[in-house]
């Protein structure tokens, strides 16, 4: 939070956020890119990035329903595309699968109505980032497959130049 009380990922030009479950596997891939970032990148100050884990809902109704708000929001999370492990793909919403098995497969079936509202009502510019997963296994299992774990360092240098447009 702000001194205004606003939190910052209502009132920074650019969100990125981390979306994914770090004891599933690969679909720790959002938060650890998140990490990976805050850690070892300089992040820019009109820039938030946040893991927002499995929580993004309440993240995205905040910026949906605030007076301001981002122009961009940038999405790092898995996904079942068929690509090669570890392979990037940027997306946007309209692109996003619509099977529960893809992009916000257990957040919630509703994610994508929500990104849908953010582009139209607050012209908001939404991009996906997704990794293609190597194995989406439902069983717990902490750490990243190596293809995904080595796309950490691209997927953070791409959304920092994505967030620098």
């Amino acid at each position: 939070m702000n001194r205004r009380g606003l939190p910052d990922h209502v009132r920074k030009r650019v969100v990125v956020l981390g979306v994914g479950n770090s004891l599933l596997g690969d679909d720790g891939f959002g938060p650890a890119t998140v990490q990976f970032m805050l850690k070892s990148m300089e992040v820019p100050g009109d820039v938030c990035v946040l893991d927002a884990g499995t929580a993004v809902m309440p993240i995205l109704l905040d910026i949906l329903l605030s007076d301001v708000g981002p122009k961009r929001l940038i999405i790092l999370d898995t996904a079942d595309l068929g690509k090669k492990p570890g392979e990037l793909v940027r997306m946007s919403v309209k692109q996003l699968p619509q099977t529960r098995g893809n992009i916000f497969s257990f957040h919630t079936f509703s994610a994508r109505m929500v990104l849908q509202e953010l582009e139209n009502r607050k012209c908001l510019e939404v991009i996906i980032l997704a990794c293609q997963a190597e194995e989406t296994s439902p069983e717990i299992r902490e750490g990243l497959s190596k293809p995904v774990k080595d796309a950490v360092g691209l997927a953070g240098q791409i959304v920092l130049e994505m967030a620098s447009k």
